[in-house]
């Protein structure tokens, strides 16, 4: 089933690829601090109860508080990337990385250290060989380092990110934003034809699957298909965002999407709102009741139950999932603490390296 969805994922890749910015900012993926991250997730690692892999991040978060961050970055102010405009094929990506620093000389100090020798500047544009064999410039403003494959990319006027940055890419830990209708027919064309060809390229019914098999991943990789194509077609804004709720021991994922006023898309959504044709969705299910109804009654196994949901803090054992319509189309998935521990202890060891 993980297969089935290859074409809409590639045809996802496609679209951001394909967005023509006239600024900056219509497509921006961002982090809300470094200290943010580190912090939230060693926080997730030992809700899961994965100790090991939170203290291996304890160096680092000991970098980052009490005033001893790593000399060159500033891990309390935002970073990523944005897409700042369409380049035709065989040109370099058009991503330009931001990244906060503390002082210039002190960034290029750890450029160094880490065997990236920066070269002389060229209209305050460093150019950059690095152990991967790809070149990248480099050019400070702002009390930020932007970083682009291309020379070009930097030369213009660069955006202070705490001026461009979307609210959702301010408030939420993770957050991509991107205006879908700043891409260009032509550029359209030919995602839609990418998704096609994709498409047809997961038709052939595959060795390892019965009839009934083929015919149902065949079914859900049209029909994922054709969702990105109407949104590629008539949709104007998208948005993510991952956030961790540490007081409520929470994990949550939120996708909203609009569509252009009067588009098909836009009718489809409407539809799926309180008062539309079809009804949204939501599904809440606690995890240890699942567990508790086919577990073994040994005692062993009981206490080892009892352990891993943590049944000294009631409710903390449900995933819940929302999708709804109306204005946007919006999904969301909640993840409690305990359910996260329940999810990390099924995950094999040999996949957790």
């Amino acid at each position: 089933m993980l297969r089935a969805s290859k074409a809409g994922i590639v045809a996802f890749i496609v679209v951001l690829a394909a967005l023509t910015p006239t600024q900056a900012q219509d497509v921006v993926l961002s982090v809300r601090s470094f200290e943010d991250l580190l912090n939230d997730v060693k926080f997730v690692l030992k809700t899961a109860g994965m100790e090991d892999r939170a203290q291996q991040l304890e160096g680092l978060l000991a970098l980052a508080g009490g005033g001893n961050q790593p000399p060159g970055i500033d891990v309390k102010k935002p970073f990523g990337l944005y897409i700042r405009e369409y380049t035709t094929e065989g040109q370099e990506p058009p991503v330009v990385l931001f990244l906060p620093v503390t002082k210039p000389e002190e960034f290029l100090d750890l450029l160094r250290q880490a065997g990236v020798e920066p070269g002389k500047p060229e209209k305050d544009i460093y150019a950059m060989d690095t152990p991967l064999g790809v070149s990248i410039y480099l050019k400070f403003a702002h009390g930020y380092a932007f970083g682009a494959m291309s020379m070009r990319l930097l030369e213009d006027k660069l955006p202070e990110p705490g001026k461009f940055l979307p609210a959702a890419n301010k408030k939420n830990l993770i957050a991509l934003t991107a205006r879908v209708d700043k891409i260009p027919a032509e550029q359209k064309r030919q995602a839609l034809e990418s998704i096609e060809e994709q498409l047809k390229a997961d038709l052939e019914k595959r060795e390892d699957e019965t009839e009934d098999q083929h015919r149902l991943r065949v079914a859900v990789a049209k029909a994922l298909t054709d969702v990105v194509a109407m949104f590629i077609e008539d949709g104007q804004d998208l948005s993510t965002s991952i956030n961790v709720d540490r007081e409520n021991e929470r994990l949550s994922l939120e996708i909203q999407a609009t569509a252009t006023k009067g588009s098909e898309l836009a009718k489809r959504i409407k539809d799926f709102g309180p008062g539309g044709v079809t009804a949204p969705v939501h599904f809440e299910v606690s995890i240890g009741k699942v567990l508790r109804m086919f577990a073994s009654r040994e005692a062993e196994q009981q206490e080892q139950l009892k352990k891993l949901l943590g049944d000294d803090k009631p409710g903390q054992d449900v995933i819940k999932l929302t999708l709804s319509g109306g204005d946007a189309a919006r999904l969301r998935l909640e993840v409690s603490g305990t359910a996260l521990r329940v999810i990390a202890a099924l995950i094999p060891s040999d996949l957790g390296q």
